[in-house]
């Protein structure tokens, strides 16, 4: 898998697995594909601080409807980034929805009362490879 993502801060009752996908370049990305991502996460994440984006409600997404997601904002920040790297996109779904990936969708998420209401976005970073936690090149925003 490779994909340039943004992470949320640790926010409960969200999974450690959470994550906004900036674009997904496919499987297996070629080495000139991983080398434009890496530029552009790396430039974003020294010359860019940390960003708040407002949670919006739940969906479920995926070909069988069924990969919960938490709806988010169209921050400034979402769409520069998405524009920069949307040309690498290998994506069968052609309209990029602002969404956070978050398996499993407990009763604390789905209840309007306990979900975030915010997400701060404080970390990108690039994966590239069968295991994204082996292969991950990680940046903190603004740093």
């Amino acid at each position: 898998m490779t994909a340039l993502v943004l992470i949320p801060a640790y926010t409960p009752p969200l999974p450690e697995e959470r994550h906004l996908t900036l674009v997904w370049a496919g499987d297996q990305a070629d080495s000139s594909v991983l080398a434009a991502l890496a530029i552009v996460g790396g430039s974003w994440a020294r010359t860019n601080g940390a960003f708040v984006t407002k949670v919006m409600g739940t969906a479920l997404f995926g070909e069988n409807q069924n990969e919960p997601v938490l709806l988010v904002e169209l921050t400034p920040e979402i769409a520069l980034l998405r524009a920069a790297v949307q040309q690498y996109s290998k994506s069968e779904y052609q309209e990029f929805r602002p969404h956070v990936a978050i398996p499993g969708l407990t009763s604390k998420v789905r209840n309007p009362r306990t979900r975030p209401k915010h997400l701060y976005f404080n970390q990108m970073a690039l994966w590239a490879g069968a295991n994204h936690k082996e292969s991950e090149t990680l940046w903190w925003l603004g740093a």
